[in-house]
């Protein structure tokens, strides 16, 4: 049921940005962080080399770990001191600031391929990318 408040985002930035200053924002234990991750992989079915989006990802811990586990990983998070955060603990991570709720364009790069020697009039999907690679 939808809720009549509307969310706060200078609040919510604020909230987010305390936490960033004492590096005190990991919800779980590293342990914790592992089995989400492993669960992830196994149920997502997604290929190592496939991207993926952490959207909420505070500090990057989660985006770390997907990175780790082979996955072109990229973290978008409202908090910019716990990009900030992610940037100086995860050198290279691909952490960007914003608000997942107000993406306004997402454009990915898709190849596709035919043999025209073939009677087969069907295109197959050869690569896809992200406009910024």
């Amino acid at each position: 049921m939808a809720s009549d408040h509307a969310q706060d985002k200078n609040k919510e930035i604020a909230f987010f940005d305390a936490h960033a200053g004492h590096d005190a924002y990991d919800v779980f234990t590293p342990q914790a962080n592992e089995r989400i991750i492993a669960a992830f992989v196994r149920l997502s079915g997604l290929p190592r080399g496939a991207r993926v989006a952490d959207l909420g990802c505070g500090s990057g811990v989660f985006t770390e770990l997907l990175r780790r586990q082979g996955f072109r990983s990229v973290g978008l998070d409202i908090s910019p001191k716990l990009i900030e955060l992610g940037r100086r603990k995860y050198p290279g991570l691909e952490l960007i600031e914003g608000d997942a709720e107000n993406v306004a364009e997402v454009n990915d790069l898709w190849t596709f391929a035919r043999d025209t020697r073939s009677r087969d009039p069907n295109w197959k999907l050869v690569a896809t990318e992200s406009e910024h690679e």
